[in-house]
């Protein structure tokens, strides 16, 4: 089914600039750079404003994950200059803690404002580099078998033309170990979720684990049981090390294992690869809907 919703939240700020009214600017800020506790917590990058003298700046920290591409935009801009131009693109290499991502500085001494301002964020970094002949191993152990729920264009999620269109979805009991299908390094990962359901609302509640590889493409292994995660950010995996136990978290219809193959576009969207696959049967260009691996 569906990955990691990432929130586009929008947060609305409106400031006028006067050294009487910096008490009340700040207030205003923090109140705008608060968001619902629980999406918070579902969140793996987050955005907060921060009151300057003579402006504001937008800080970003990533929770559950060492790389990520955020998209940020910010409207109605009055007597402010911004330090990149909008909407700015920034791209994270590293696990940071509010470190800066833009700034909006006042140009001169007359009142100042701005409007709503929103980000939306993608894990991994933009490549337009890709093995497309790779052959991954199945997600499990070669002694287990396990029937395909939905593979490409699926019509319950995988839809043609939307960024989950080459996605495979393995119907599993809960607890499976979930192996890793390339080698590769996990940039993000989740496990302290045990909320799931057959509604979109579920989204931002799945557990995963993501894997980068060596050509800059993502593998992401999707609805993790809580506690279901087995490796660490920044580990090393090889083929068929064990990086997670199977479940049902997030927008899933019963225990299963959603994995997809992706590139980053940018902070607002993915584009998920056809994969070739390794079976018993021999290297399969794709796994067919409804049958045994």
């Amino acid at each position: 089914m569906n990955p990691i919703l990432n929130f586009e939240r929008r947060f609305p700020a409106s400031l006028f600039g006067s050294k009487i009214l910096i008490s009340t600017f700040l207030l205003l800020l923090l109140s705008c750079s608060r968001t619902a506790a629980g999406e918070n917590l579902e969140k793996a990058v987050l955005v907060k404003s921060d009151a300057m003298r003579n402006g504001v700046r937008f800080l970003v920290s990533m929770r559950r994950c060492r790389e990520a591409t955020i998209n940020f935009t910010c409207k109605d801009l009055s007597n402010l200059k911004a330090s990149f131009p909008l909407p700015h693109t920034f791209v994270a290499d590293h696990q940071c803690s509010n470190e800066e991502l833009l700034r909006l500085v006042q140009e001169d001494p007359a009142p100042w404002h701005f409007g709503e301002w929103k980000f939306h964020y993608e894990l991994g970094m933009p490549s337009t580099d890709r093995t497309i002949d790779y052959e991954y191993a199945l997600p499990y152990s070669q002694s287990e078998h396990y029937r395909v729920r939905q593979s490409y264009f699926g019509s319950f999620s995988h839809n043609l033309g939307s960024s989950e269109q080459y996605a495979i979805d393995f119907s599993m009991p809960e607890g499976t170990t979930i192996r890793a299908s390339r080698p590769g390094v996990v940039i993000a990962c989740r496990d302290d979720s045990d909320l799931g359901g057959p509604s979109p609302d579920f989204k931002p509640y799945a557990n995963y684990v993501v894997i980068k590889h060596g050509d800059g493409t993502y593998a992401n292994y999707m609805h993790l049981q809580k506690k279901g995660v087995l490796v660490e950010l920044g580990q090393k995996v090889q083929e068929g090390t064990p990086i997670g136990l199977s479940g049902a978290t997030g927008f899933a219809r019963g225990a299963h294992l959603h994995f997809h193959v992706y590139r980053v576009v940018d902070g607002d969207r993915i584009e998920t690869i056809p994969f070739k696959t390794k079976t018993a049967e021999g290297i399969v260009p794709q796994l067919e809907e409804r049958k045994i691996y």
